[in-house]
């Protein structure tokens, strides 16, 4: 049993932290929400250091650079952690955990590949204080290449996730389909 976590008797795998990537999930759940509108407004200078996070000497979350202040494109195009670490704070803890659960965050795929991760999505409950604006910005969060990229597969299918897929069909020699595999 050496093979699985104590914790969750669910086998090891391997994710990664996706980073900013991962923002444009974090962009989709505060839109869809109501959590920020379209022409919100970010001032990202100083960074983001809620009173909470004084209160228990929490680190600020910062960007690269001083953006100052920036609209929703702005914050798209500079990436800003700030901006959507601020957005995070009109949006509920499970409102955000259940919006990534839809992504396929914190599931496998079911590619029937061995070794899928279920990357590392932690219930609302065992978040800290810093949990929901760390999550926004990729951290905090664990997932699979596979996860993001049928994730994306939401923002370009109208919302719908679409089970990855290996293969489309099987061809024999002569054209004609033997099987397919239609889009789940």
């Amino acid at each position: 049993e050496s093979s699985r976590s104590e914790r969750t008797n669910r086998p090891l795998t391997i994710a990664y932290e996706p980073g900013s990537v991962f923002k444009v999930f974090s962009w989709a759940t505060l839109l869809e929400r109501g959590a920020v509108a379209e022409d919100a407004v970010f001032d990202t200078r100083g960074g983001y250091e809620p009173e909470v996070f004084r209160k228990y000497g929490i680190a600020p979350i910062t960007d690269l650079s001083n953006y100052g202040i920036l609209n929703l494109q702005g914050a798209l195009v500079h990436s800003s952690n700030v901006a959507v670490a601020q957005a995070t704070e009109n949006l509920e803890a499970t409102d955000f955990y259940t919006m990534l659960k839809n992504f396929g965050f914190g599931a496998p795929t079911a590619l029937p590949l061995p070794g899928e991760s279920h990357g590392l999505l932690n219930p609302v409950q065992e978040w800290s204080a810093r949990s929901k604006p760390t999550i926004a910005i990729g951290q905090e969060v664990g997932v699979s290449a596979v996860q993001i990229a049928a994730a994306a597969t939401t923002l370009a299918n109208g919302g719908v996730l679409l089970q990855p897929r290996i293969v489309k069909d099987v061809v024999a020699a002569d054209g004609s389909v033997v099987k397919e595999y239609p889009r789940t």
